[in-house]
């Protein structure tokens, strides 16, 4: 049975969302892992929101680093994009797919059965799982937002009122939901089914700051819900 697993970054509760098909055993499976997105944005003093592109550029080399190193430890590799640059599905379209069905997923957060969502192209999604040679593929990607030092020290003193200040684009680009969070960040875990292109698991998680002393942990808390009953041993790569 193959499948594909997203893991995406946005804001939400400590806990997280977990949801998980009946039928998901993914142990003794292959299992690879689609290098990372980051996506992170400032919120200015005046509440408009930028896209950080050297902040992102910088968080991503990380991330990745910590995963090349992670992945071997749960018995999987991560993917070279070369692998399916001649399958049916792109690359490009399949970051443009998971993100998009992510933002759905969690802004449902569990009133629809996982049976509900389905990403289409059956016949592009097999063409992954016979180029990667793969049962599982995991696409990892953190979306957060930060507030500028200026906005900071304008709002020190009207804090509640900022935080229900309704940020549309800002939440519209990180699947998150209007909580009156100032400044949401969260990593999910997202398994399709490669066969029946079914999403079998769901797991959120609250990320701080993508820095070296926190991207391993935050990995290894999302790697965990795939259930491999392998250790993740937290060591520098």
């Amino acid at each position: 049975m193959g499948v594909l697993i997203a893991v995406v970054a946005e804001s939400g509760c400590a806990r997280g969302l977990s949801l998980r098909a009946p039928d998901f055993d993914p142990r003794g499976a292959r299992v690879v892992f689609m290098p990372a997105m980051v996506a992170l944005y400032t919120i200015e003093e005046d509440d408009t929101v930028d896209f950080d592109e050297v902040g992102s550029a910088g968080a991503r080399m990380k991330v990745n680093t910590w995963l090349r190193y992670l992945a071997p430890r749960i018995d999987s590799r991560v993917v070279d994009l070369k692998e399916v640059a001649t399958t049916a599905l792109s690359a490009d379209l399949f970051y443009e797919k998971m993100d998009k069905v992510t933002k759905k997923v969690v802004a449902d957060y569990g009133r629809r059965p996982l049976a509900a969502w389905s990403l289409g192209d059956g016949d592009a999604f097999q063409s992954w799982a016979a180029a990667l040679q793969a049962d599982y593929v995991v696409f990892i990607a953190f979306k957060g937002a930060y507030e500028t030092e200026a906005r900071k020290e304008a709002n020190a003193v009207s804090r509640m009122t900022a935080a229900m200040v309704p940020y549309g684009p800002l939440f519209a680009a990180l699947f998150a939901g209007r909580s009156g969070v100032i400044a949401p960040k969260r990593a999910a875990l997202v398994v399709v089914d490669l066969r029946s292109n079914r999403i079998v698991r769901v797991q959120t998680k609250d990320f701080e700051y993508l820095q070296n002393a926190e991207i391993p942990n935050d990995l290894a808390r999302l790697m965990e819900a795939l259930d491999r009953g392998l250790p993740i041993v937290l060591t520098e790569p």
